[in-house]
């Protein structure tokens, strides 16, 4: 609802988890980040450390959310390594 009644919105990117708000932003060009890829961010700008992301992913997984645990190892090492 907040996409189509603020068209003035300038937003660079947007999280989402409903299907029909991700269809109007795609079709809007407005790029979509997931959970996982703003606790990437968050650690890439040094707000968090790569333990926090992986362990912010575990409790996600703990409560049902569908990460595979060699998707948040692998996002675990590549932050270690950055």
């Amino acid at each position: 609802m907040a996409l189509m009644g603020r068209a003035d919105l300038q937003v660079m990117e947007l999280l989402l988890d409903e299907l029909a708000a991700r269809e109007i932003t795609e079709q809007r060009g407005i790029p979509i980040v997931g959970f996982a890829g703003i606790l990437i961010q968050a650690c890439q700008q040094g707000l968090i450390g790569p333990g926090e992301v992986r362990d912010a992913l575990l409790e996600c997984r703990r409560q049902g959310t569908r990460y595979a645990l060699v998707f948040i190892e692998e996002i675990h090492n590549r932050l270690r390594r950055s």
